[in-house]
């Protein structure tokens, strides 16, 4: 019998698992006492500022600590057993945290071990860094506060008599609770460590000392299949509003990330142009691969840097699909003026600053029209016609980032439907393998070095040709 049918979440294993780990955060350098956890209000929902208590008394058997896995009630056991979160923590003591924060120092700096610095745990433990008294810290990962937001306001009040007759609105404004049943407000608070904000940046440095790159597509996220939720979803068009609300925010997030790097070029000595907003095999690419020029019709200047290919891939599309509610925004035309920006070798921080700003706001605007999702039929041929030249014969301005994103937005549709595949082979399982990164002696390789683009353009031209299920409106 496994471990895991043994050992069973109650508030003492919570309490034994904490103290286990507290002594190393404790002993932390600190460079801030309690910054807000998240600052990702949508224009529609205010949270108040609240200060974090910890998560132990969640665990407790009456509030969210039963133990029965995926039942209301256990919400903690179901986390701590099935939720990647929960490891976020401890994998900063592994050999690749090491090497990183060893990569960081260079050979004359000294060495921050990576649970020890704070750049690593504003995600990967938020509360150990947000968190006044750190007596109440529980250092294991990202846990309840971490996305629901701090309870100081609201862990006494959220099982009073009259919480649920409050508004999502009151519950925010007036005691600090997340509003997470709002798609654009809950993807906004993933985005904020996995694409990153003004506290939370991997920049081009973590990344080259070994940090994998932020490249985060919501639905691929939600749907691994290691991740046991604590929650059930009941919007039966959650699969087809979560990609479009997911492809929004991300592009909100990092367009933010951007204008933030702008404006610290401006006022201080970062590094500009940031080379991490720009795609990595742009530059990091084997010259003895297959070319993606030979099948891509591109506007993209050759040679140059391609700012925004993972966050904007599809958006000119959806914002296009999505009409004359959009339209005014004009969404498209503004991105591809803020793109020309970064993309240029004299970009101007201060312009790009101010134009960002602008996107911004229009996002905040896209996302209140969400509320009734594109059809997954929509998605499916929009973006497997989208994907092609109007004549079938070419990719459209499409490399490894372009392609894996409409690939994932393919799949939303499909699992939007819950549809099997009715040909065999089907087109967009080989697809998903051909875009996998190949996996090395020494594990994945961080690189699309074995993708053949003309497969590529092969799998998106089968693909026109959808299946009976998908042919469904």
């Amino acid at each position: 019998m496994g471990s895991r049918h043994i050992i069973r979440w109650t508030p003492a294993v919570g309490l034994a698992v904490t103290l286990m780990v507290i002594s190393n955060v404790l002993s932390s350098p600190r460079t801030s006492t309690s910054p807000p956890i998240f600052d990702v209000a949508d224009g529609r929902i205010q949270p108040k500022q609240a200060h974090g208590i910890g998560h132990l008394g969640c665990n407790a058997a009456s509030c969210h600590g039963g133990g029965n896995v995926g039942e209301p009630g256990s919400e903690s056991l179901t986390w701590f057993e099935g939720d990647p979160h929960r490891k976020a923590y401890a994998v900063l003591h592994n050999a690749q945290s090491k090497t990183i924060a060893k990569n960081l120092a260079g050979p004359h700096g000294t060495v921050i071990a990576a649970h020890r610095d704070e750049r690593c745990l504003k995600c990967h433990a938020p509360d150990a860094v947000t968190i006044p008294d750190q007596r109440l810290i529980s250092p294991i990962g990202v846990g309840c506060e971490s996305c629901h937001g701090p309870a100081g306001e609201w862990g006494t009040a959220h099982y009073q008599p009259g919480w649920k007759s409050l508004s999502a609105k009151q519950q925010a404004g007036e005691y600090g609770f997340y509003p997470l049943k709002d798609l654009g407000f809950r993807v906004r608070v993933c985005a904020s460590c996995h694409v990153g904000d003004e506290n939370r940046d991997v920049n081009h440095d973590l990344i080259a000392a070994g940090h994998p790159r932020l490249a985060f597509e919501y639905t691929a996220y939600h749907h691994q299949p290691d991740y046991q939720k604590h929650w059930k979803e009941r919007d039966p068009q959650f699969e087809s509003k979560a990609w479009e609300t997911g492809q929004i925010a991300c592009a909100r997030a990092a367009v933010a990330l951007l204008k933030t790097r702008a404006d610290r070029a401006e006022t201080s000595a970062n590094t500009w142009p940031e080379l991490s907003e720009y795609a990595c095999f742009s530059c990091h690419k084997e010259l003895a691969t297959p070319s993606w020029k030979n099948v891509t019709s591109t506007t993209h200047r050759l040679g140059g840097m391609r700012w925004g290919s993972w966050y904007n891939a599809t958006l000119p599309w959806l914002a296009d699909a999505r009409g004359d509610g959009v339209k005014p925004l004009d969404i498209p035309a503004k991105l591809k003026h803020l793109t020309s920006l970064a993309e240029s070798p004299t970009a101007n921080p201060k312009t790009i600053s101010l134009r960002a700003a602008e996107v911004m706001t229009d996002f905040d605007r896209w996302l209140s029209l969400t509320n009734e999702p594109l059809s997954p039929r929509a998605i499916s041929f929009g973006l497997s016609a989208n994907a092609l030249t109007p004549d079938h014969l070419k990719l459209r301005n499409m490399e490894w980032d372009e392609a894996t994103q409409h690939y994932l937005g393919l799949a939303a549709a499909r699992y939007a439907v819950h549809s099997t595949a009715k040909t065999n082979p089907d087109p967009l399982i080989e697809l998903r393998q051909t875009l996998r990164f190949p996996v090395g002696p020494a594990g994945r390789i961080d690189s699309p070095r074995d993708t053949d683009p003309a497969r590529v353009l092969k799998l998106f031209q089968d693909l026109q040709h959808p299946t009976p299920r998908e042919q469904r409106p």
